[in-house]
């Protein structure tokens, strides 16, 4: 005779699992991580105001500094890409003090660009 138990799978979703021991709980594991990943995107979306891609929103050059400033008064948290001159993408700290400016941090003087959707 098979043994059911009630479990709750994901944040709101209850389920009835069949009781398949440790394969079976991690599979429904699985699927719950990847089911929470297929919302992702959306959600990303619905806190950028919907810009994901397409053209920026707002860009601004700037020389070397240690540490960029941009007011870009756009009133929400926004997607930031960091430009070196060359064009190429860095990966740096990036702050968001406040929902019109954004920080951005360089361990060395960087001039560049900074692409804001």
């Amino acid at each position: 005779m098979a043994s059911f138990y009630f479990g709750v799978r994901g944040p709101t979703r209850p389920h009835l699992t069949r009781n398949r021991g440790v394969a079976g709980e991690v599979r429904d594991l699985r699927d719950d991580i990847c089911e929470a990943f297929s919302h992702l995107e959306e959600d990303i979306q619905a806190l950028s105001g919907g810009q994901i891609g397409g053209d920026p929103i707002f860009t601004q050059d700037f020389g070397a500094a240690p540490q960029w400033i941009v007011n870009h008064n756009l009133g929400r948290q926004v997607l930031v890409k960091v430009l070196n001159a060359g064009g190429a993408e860095i990966d740096t700290e990036v702050i968001q003090p406040n929902l019109n400016q954004v920080l951005i941090n360089f361990v060395v003087q960087t001039a560049g660009k900074v692409v804001i959707r």
